[in-house]
């Protein structure tokens, strides 16, 4: 079996209280009304609640079709609903399933917050096609753990970075602060040594929440950078764990030009020096528990 993760975040100006309840609990009415190409959302089997069967019809390109949707958790305090499509008449042989987890929080703006996970789960060793993950191709999420505390990680990685990471990560010369005082706007110049050569990136400070263990950044130029990519933006979130240490939350977002995508070299690359940073980081901390 393989599962493959997708995820999206947008902003919207209702509220989240509204919003849920249009989507959850009047969608079925609705969605027919506002989404041209849906023709009826049915209720095959259950109230609404977990468990639930409905069966939407669509037209496409003249021809009817149908989706099977299963209600896997609503959890109306906290604006959680989260369903899987499970049979179709286009489903792909190879598919076990498409999970999809949503999640409204309450926005700045008295809007909300909509996070979106997509998690294809398919047969033996196959994997889900371009077509199949395009809502999601240019973001890539990954969801890991340490056994170090989130102050402690994030104040190693956030605030002592440019001292410490060229000496965890050997391919890495230097980092160099071109222009800021480490906060948003901040931009620096990390420099690596790449088969024998000599290469650099130039790396954007966007957000940092110390409270929060938030820290965003993007990387804006290099001497490598494809001429197709306009940035590559990397939002890091750390939350406690249960055994002391930090649940790691990572997603990357590739910003390309005009109709362009990243390759999946670009996007597994952007995905592996993600890891790489953090279990140098977290080597060098668990080695030295003195330090910091």
């Amino acid at each position: 079996m393989g599962v493959f993760t997708v995820s999206e975040e947008n902003v919207s100006a209702v509220a989240p209280a509204r919003l849920f309840k249009t989507l959850v609990y009047d969608g079925d009415n609705l969605i027919p009304k506002v989404i041209e190409a849906i023709q009826s959302v049915e209720n095959l089997e259950g109230n609404g609640g977990p468990g639930t069967i409905k069966k939407i019809t669509s037209l496409e390109a003249g021809e009817l079709h149908y989706v099977k949707h299963k209600v896997e958790a609503v959890d109306n305090d906290n604006f959680v609903y989260n369903y899987s499509l499970i049979e179709g008449d286009k489903f792909p042989d190879t598919l076990e399933k498409v999970s999809v987890d949503t999640k409204l929080e309450a926005a700045a703006n008295g809007g909300s917050v909509i996070k979106v996970t997509v998690t294809f789960v398919t047969k033996g060793d196959a994997k889900p096609t371009e077509e199949e993950m395009k809502m999601g191709k240019q973001k890539v999420s990954e969801e890991n753990v340490s056994a170090v505390a989130p102050a402690r990680l994030f104040k190693t990685l956030v605030h002592d970075g440019d001292n410490l990471i060229p000496k965890v990560i050997e391919a890495i010369q230097s980092v160099e602060n071109l222009e800021g005082n480490g906060g948003p706007g901040t931009i620096k110049k990390i420099t690596s040594l790449e088969a024998g050569e000599l290469h650099y990136v130039k790396h954007k400070v966007e957000a940092v929440d110390n409270d929060n263990f938030v820290y965003k950044y993007s990387l804006i130029e290099g001497d490598k950078f494809p001429d197709t990519l306009e940035k590559v933006s990397v939002d890091t979130k750390l939350e406690a764990a249960a055994n002391g240490g930090s649940v790691i939350k990572v997603t990357v977002t590739f910003v390309t030009k005009g109709d362009a995508k990243p390759t999946e070299e670009e996007m597994k690359m952007g995905k592996q020096k993600g890891e790489g940073l953090f279990k140098a980081i977290e080597g060098y901390l668990l080695a030295n528990p003195d330090y910091n």
